[in-house]
This record gives structure tokens, sequence and C-alpha cells, in this order.
């Protein structure tokens, strides 16, 4: 008698697949978007003076181009339900135009050290996505707390000193501090409603039934602790970004080790 085949099973196996698709897809996306913001780190921030000036016209039009491009993306999503194929590129079409259009802005307010911070955060965000792709969804909330601590710890170890970045240093740590505080109460109601969030027909399933909070709440726990001591003292923010390095190398060999 031939088994009835397993509907959950299935679906799981398809949820596995689209999602490794989407991370090769992100992988290539992000890949490309630092080759795009290295040619102009090449000729806007170390070109010659004609360069730079056509850098700069080619970012203000990138700037209108990605507007464009991102209300296009949030109209095609609005249309998703009557539309598949809208559902499908509307997505990315939004991503694109945002990332133009931000990237433009930043790098022409922030002269070099704006180009800087988008070939930093282009691999940053391409790897969050993956990690949310792949990974437990565990891992991807304590690799997103822990990429906003560093960061902002970034900031404290470098601008603290500097009189003209003192409070902006500062106001960015707070608002980090600010984030991972809503996180962590986030995470907490999640658990008290067994991995849920939401109630009645409009749920969202955020981590697994059997979930292990213990590491989630830890992680969130050393980032506040070390972030609110590098407020209070900046000198302990360099010691704090190695503590959270090494907190997320052996974060990622454990959910890895977990996978296989």
């Amino acid at each position: 008698m031939a088994k009835k085949p397993n509907d959950k099973r299935t679906e799981r196996m398809l949820r596995k697949d689209r999602n490794v698709n989407l991370a090769t897809c992100l992988l290539m996306a992000g890949l490309i978007a630092e080759f795009y913001l290295l040619l102009i780190n090449r000729y806007f921030v170390k070109g010659t003076v004609g360069q730079v000036l056509a850098a700069n016209s080619f970012l203000r039009v990138m700037t209108y181009v990605g507007l464009a491009a991102a209300v296009a993306g949030a109209v095609m999503l609005a249309m998703r339900k009557k539309n598949a194929r809208c559902a499908r590129y509307g997505g990315w079409v939004l991503g694109c135009g945002v990332f133009f259009a931000f990237s433009s802005i930043l790098m022409r307010k922030i002269y070099n050290g704006g180009t800087t911070a988008m070939c930093i955060l282009v691999p940053v965000a391409m790897i969050l996505g993956i990690i949310a792709l792949l990974y437990q969804r565990e891992f991807a909330v304590e690799s997103a707390a822990l990429a906003v601590s560093i960061a902002a710890l970034a900031l404290l170890n470098v601008g603290a000193d500097k009189p003209g970045w003192v409070g902006l240093v500062k106001g960015c740590a707070a608002a980090a501090l600010a984030l991972l505080a809503a996180i962590t109460l986030c995470t907490a109601a999640v658990k008290k409603n067994g991995g849920v969030l939401g109630s009645g027909g409009k749920q969202l399933r955020v981590f697994p039934d059997k979930a292990d909070y213990r590491l989630v709440f830890g992680t969130l726990a050393l980032c506040l602790a070390l972030l609110a001591l590098a407020l209070i003292v900046p000198g302990a923010a360099f010691y704090g970004m190695w503590i959270l390095a090494v907190a997320a190398f052996c974060l990622a060999v454990y959910y890895t080790i977990k996978l296989l």
C-alpha cells in the first residue's frame, strides 16, 4: 500500500529550497553592490578633479533614479495580490531603489566617510540576510543584535574623544541601546506566546515551538551590558568590540554545527 505524501515535509523542503535560492540571489546582489561602491570609491574619492565632479553628477542622478525605483517597487508590492509577478519582483525593485537613493545621498553628504560606511554596511546587511534565510531564527536575532552593538561600539571607539562627534556618537549608541532593549522585550513577549508574534488569524511564527531562548537572552544581555558600559567608560568600547566579535564567531560555529 502506497504511503501518503507528508504535506508538512514537502512544504518544509520547498521553503528550504526557496530560501536557498533567495540567499544565492542576495549574495549575488551584495557582490554587485559592493563592486559598484568600489567603483564609486575609485572615481569619487580617489579620482582626479574631473572624475570627482563627474561622479558627483552621476550620484545626483542616481538619487532620483533610486527614489523612482523605490516608489515603483512599493506600488508593485501594493498590487501583489492582483499580480503574482509584482509580488515576485516588487521587493527587489524596492530594495534596489532604496540602496541607490540612500547610498547616493550618504556618499555625497559625507564625503569619503559615507563611501566607507556603505562599503561596510552592504556586506553586513548581506550576511545578516543570508543568516536569516538559512540559519535558525535564534541566530538571526543574535546576529542582528551583535551587528548593531559592534557598530555602536565602533562609533564610540572612534569618535568619543573628538569634540565635534561626541554628541552624535553617543546619540547613536543610545539609540542602539534602545533598539536592543526593544528586541529583548519583543523576544520575551514572543517566548511567552509560544514563539508566535500576534494573535488570532494574524500570527507570525518567529521561533520554533521548542526553541532554546537561553543563548538569545544571553547574547542580548551581553550586548546591553557592554554597550551601557561603553557609554559610561568610552575606553571600554574597544574591548567590547573584540568580546562581541569572539561571541559572534562562537555562535556562528555552534549554529553551523547544529545545521549539519
